[in-house]
């Protein structure tokens, strides 16, 4: 479900490989894709994650297929058990979900390359989930709000994923 791709965004250093795809830095305001899909670390420098890349494949991802993400990142300090992300889902003004994720036991559950404690330093997290076939053909925004155990701004990111189906010229 696409649940399972919102699990591992709220690692806040997702997306996926593609080789061919330009990878852009932090410091673009908003990083664009081909029209489906777009990211931003809404984050500033005090926040202990800023998201470097976030990349997905296929590229644009497609309902019923699997999806790698693949995300780069620094981390500005240590990342211990009961780090969480606060994640909002919306189709339009529709809330579609409103979890809060325990990141460290995300991470084991999910088999993530990077488990906790999370230690200073550059970070890449590669996983792949199956995307349901029947995704319904909205537009959806998602909001990642990462803290620490002890409440302090973690990171910040915000991402559009549209399943409409494009309009012919």
């Amino acid at each position: 479900m696409l649940l399972n791709y919102l699990a591992f965004a709220t690692l806040a250093a997702a997306a996926a490989w593609n080789p061919l795809q330009l990878v852009l830095p932090q410091e673009q305001a908003q990083v664009q894709v081909p029209a489906t899909w777009a990211w931003k670390d809404c984050g500033d420098e005090s926040f202990l994650v800023n998201v470097q890349t976030l990349e997905v494949s296929p590229d644009p991802p497609e309902p019923g297929k699997p999806l790698t993400l693949h995300g780069t990142g620094k981390v500005n300090g240590l990342i211990e058990d009961g780090a969480y992300a606060n994640v909002l889902v919306k189709a339009g003004y529709v809330i579609i979900l409103k979890k809060r994720f325990d990141l460290c036991e995300e991470a084991v559950n999910n088999n993530f390359t990077v488990q906790c404690p999370i230690d200073e330093g550059y970070h890449e997290i590669t996983q792949t989930v199956e995307l349901p076939r029947e995704i319904p053909k909205f537009k959806y925004a998602i909001q990642i709000r990462g803290f620490t155990a002890d409440e302090e701004d973690m990171t910040c990111l915000d991402i559009t994923i549209d399943f409409k189906q494009p309009k012919p010229f």
